[in-house]
């Protein structure tokens, strides 16, 4: 019996479900937050540019900025990389075999260039692009049943 994991993520959350075969219906998991995925960069940048520091376990203590990267970026980036590194654990573990990822457009690419570099493509049932980290579980089921939820759980 295949594990089967959806994962609804933003620059600033992600919330792990389980899909039950039942119903089909999503048990949370896990939550992740990244506070600083909702914070402006003014908001964000130091006194001392170029510079960041990372919360996460597993990254590096700081990290260089490119000329080409901003802050807010620079963290989604990060929140990427935790996100894809929880999920990589998971599957080592055997409590996942495939995943539904639902995240917003602004964070597809970048998650999706983290998946790629870990190896984690194949785990991968499909990525849809919305918005619904502010929904409830119920309605995130809801809404994803039409599309393809019921053949992916049978």
């Amino acid at each position: 019996m295949s594990k089967n994991w959806v994962v609804v993520a933003g620059r600033s959350e992600a919330k792990i479900f389980e899909l039950n075969r039942k119903g089909p219906k999503l048990t949370l998991l896990k939550t992740i937050e990244q506070p600083e995925g909702k914070m402006r960069n003014e908001e964000l940048d130091s006194d001392r540019p170029g510079v960041t520091k990372s919360r996460y376990k597993g990254s590096a203590n700081t990290s260089s900025l490119t000329k080409s990267q901003n802050t807010k970026e620079h963290n989604a980036e990060i929140f990427g990389k935790h996100i894809v590194h929880e999920l990589d654990k998971a599957r080592k573990g055997n409590q996942c075999d495939n995943v539904i990822f639902i995240v917003e457009s602004s964070f597809k690419g970048i998650l999706n260039k983290n998946l790629k570099r870990n190896g984690m493509k194949n785990i991968v049932y499909d990525i849809v692009n919305k918005n619904y980290i502010n929904l409830k579980k119920d309605e995130i089921s809801d809404r994803l049943k039409d599309l393809f939820l019921a053949s992916f759980a049978a």
